[in-house]
């Protein structure tokens, strides 16, 4: 494999949409605005205010009527100014 060699199974596509998401585990279910910055069949590239961390299991719901629902699983995060960006895999 080449160093920076992309190793998403689809080919994303931009996708700027507001979206809410919370995170599988915490003792309360509260849900966190993000925004989407693009999407393939297998998974989502989104940015928040709150850090991730890789393994954690996202839910994600779509501000769409009516809402569209995905389980995500967070593969990679990095500091991205006052925000920070994440890339997800759907499960």
């Amino acid at each position: 494999m080449n160093i920076g060699e992309d190793k998403r199974k689809d080919t994303r596509e931009p996708r700027d949409a507001n979206l809410e998401f919370s995170i599988q585990g915490d003792a309360i279910k509260t849900f966190r605005p993000g925004m989407s910055i693009d999407m393939s069949a297998s998974g989502i590239g989104i940015i928040s205010d709150c850090a991730l961390e890789p393994g954690q299991v996202i839910i994600f719901k779509s501000k769409e009527t009516p809402p569209v629902i995905k389980i995500a699983i967070v593969q990679w995060t990095m500091k991205s100014g006052e925000k920070y960006r994440a890339g997800l895999m759907f499960i």
